[in-house]
């Protein structure tokens, strides 16, 4: 299954999907800024079909080293794909996570389920 992670090269809109060394990008303890995160549109899912692929265990072999999937931000779910491999206890599987807005300028993350 094709995805797309960064297209400016391409004329696309996304550039800071990947690895990011830009200071001003995203948040302070981002795992993308330790490259160990990515973001990805699949081409022909939509980000909940994705989400939803992975908690039926049906892309397992494809994603037995990534440990979060992050599933909404404030909330709400959000529309593309955001993976990581942090170092964090997987005992139970992927760990799905939401987003809590800004504390303090720090963006915490709190674990909503496991599958």
């Amino acid at each position: 299954m094709p995805i797309t992670v960064n297209n400016w090269y391409a004329g696309g809109p996304f550039q800071q999907r990947g690895f990011r060394n830009d200071p001003g990008t995203g948040a302070l303890l981002s795992q993308h800024r330790y490259g160990r995160a990515a973001d990805f549109d699949v081409t022909g899912l939509t980000a909940a079909a994705f989400r939803l692929m992975v908690k039926e265990g049906k892309l397992a072999a494809e994603l037995q080293y990534v440990t979060r999937i992050e599933e909404t931000a404030g909330g709400q779910p959000i529309g593309w794909v955001h993976i990581d491999v942090a170092n964090v206890n997987t005992i139970n599987g992927i760990q799905f996570i939401g987003r809590i807005i800004y504390i303090y300028g720090m963006e915490k993350n709190t674990i909503e389920k496991y599958y």
